[in-house]
């Protein structure tokens, strides 16, 4: 995270590029997460063969995810990644997607919005989170149960219970983002499709809002 001259310096003087964090991030995940283009760039120069696709452990995270997920100024190093053949359908072990990590992101770009659009399959646009591991399968079955039958008042089971099923058009609804929604709609997001707690877009915009310049947006 800190100058390419310091990244520079460490490696050339043996620092080991295997090391990792207690969640399983690399420097050039670390290097994505903050936005530290150059970082990356000296990063694929000087480390022959690096596996863009390799996932941190507890998550299961891409470095195109953290990129896109964490932080504003993201374009440059998405763009990195991308040009590098990073892949944009890429899932953590919950089922996240790219494209749903660019529109929850706090500090969301369009112009990465745009770029990760561009570059991906428009049918997966509708895209429904679904856990990709056995981990995740379990504390969402169980999430849901206990929210279902009114068990658990709490904040992160219901979060756990409603992202099963959860598009990118969801996530920026939640977020009242008009022009990430707009961008969603444009590219063929649906408002109707519902998550598996039966919500859809109009239903999640009422639940964080509301916000009624995206209620219309969605109208």
């Amino acid at each position: 995270s800190a100058s390419s001259d310091v990244v520079s310096m460490l490696i050339e003087s043996g620092a080991n590029v295997e090391n990792v964090d207690v969640m399983g991030n690399d420097g050039f995940m670390l290097a994505s997460a903050f936005g530290r283009p150059k970082n990356m760039q000296y990063w694929l120069e000087k480390v022959k063969d690096y596996d863009l696709e390799k996932r941190n452990t507890v998550l299961g995270a891409t470095a195109l995810i953290l990129s896109t997920n964490m932080g504003a100024n993201k374009l440059e190093s998405v763009r990195v990644l991308c040009k590098r053949g990073a892949c944009v359908e890429a899932l953590t072990h919950a089922g996240f997607s790219v494209l749903m990590a660019a529109c929850a992101n706090e500090d969301s770009d369009p112009m990465v919005v745009k770029e990760i659009l561009s570059r991906m399959d428009r049918s997966s646009v509708n895209y429904r989170m679904r856990s990709q591991s056995t981990k995740w399968k379990v504390l969402r079955g169980c999430a849901k149960l206990a929210v279902r039958c009114r068990l658990v008042k709490s904040v992160l089971a219901h979060r756990l219970a409603h992202g099963a099923g959860l598009t990118a058009l969801h996530y920026a609804a939640r977020r009242g983002d008009v022009e990430i929604v707009t961008l969603l709609l444009e590219a063929g997001a649906d408002p109707y499709i519902e998550n598996e707690m039966g919500l859809n877009s109009f239903d999640i915009t009422k639940k964080y809002g509301p916000f009624p310049s995206v209620h219309r947006t969605l109208k």
